[in-house]
């Protein structure tokens, strides 16, 4: 008979566990946007993943053939193409009339443009590679100089500009210091 009664603690703890379901719309729209935004998560990945890898081998290649000084090593276009990484698109131009032709490589992205230059000379030796991108340099550290005891020295140089606060109270402390 316990058996087929139920009591009141036992049917409230059931449907505190038993939630209801979302709307099934609700999750297709959830899941919607989770895969568009891992779209364009990969497509931009891509993108910066060929332009940094070709641009790293290219470079770590011409570095190597210019510390060794053998112009016989010259990296040409075709050998070049090995390091091109993630498919970009190749479009060959002649800036530089008959003599010199460059081709431009380019990755598709949705935000960044992922753009290079291979400049080549007439007989499809890579001359240099131009990018939109300055390369990276650290940036100098502004520590103020101090002397042995820690302290901070003023710059030498570091005149105050006209009409500041400075300029104007030296002649009232003058002054101040006259009728004294």
């Amino acid at each position: 008979m316990s058996d087929s009664t139920e009591t009141p603690s036992n049917t409230s703890s059931q449907t505190a566990s038993e939630k209801p379901s979302r709307n099934p719309l609700e999750k297709m729209v959830v899941w919607g946007v989770i895969a568009i935004g891992l779209v364009i998560v990969g497509i931009e990945a891509r993108g910066k993943l060929g332009y940094d890898q070709t641009l790293s081998g290219l470079s770590q290649k011409m570095k190597e053939i210019d510390e060794s000084g053998d112009d016989s090593q010259a990296l040409t276009y075709d050998s070049a193409q090995s390091y091109l990484k993630f498919g970009p698109t190749i479009s060959e131009e002649e800036p530089f009339g008959r003599l010199r032709k460059s081709r431009t490589l380019e990755w598709f992205s949705l935000a960044k443009e992922y753009k290079m230059k291979l400049i080549l000379d007439e007989d499809g030796t890579l001359l240099f590679v131009e990018t939109s991108k300055p390369p990276e340099e650290p940036e100098p550290e502004m520590t103020p100089e101090t002397d042995d005891d820690g302290i901070v020295e003023p710059a030498e140089s570091f005149t105050p500009p006209s009409g500041t606060i400075a300029e104007e109270e030296k002649p009232e402390q003058e002054s101040a210091t006259e009728e004294e």
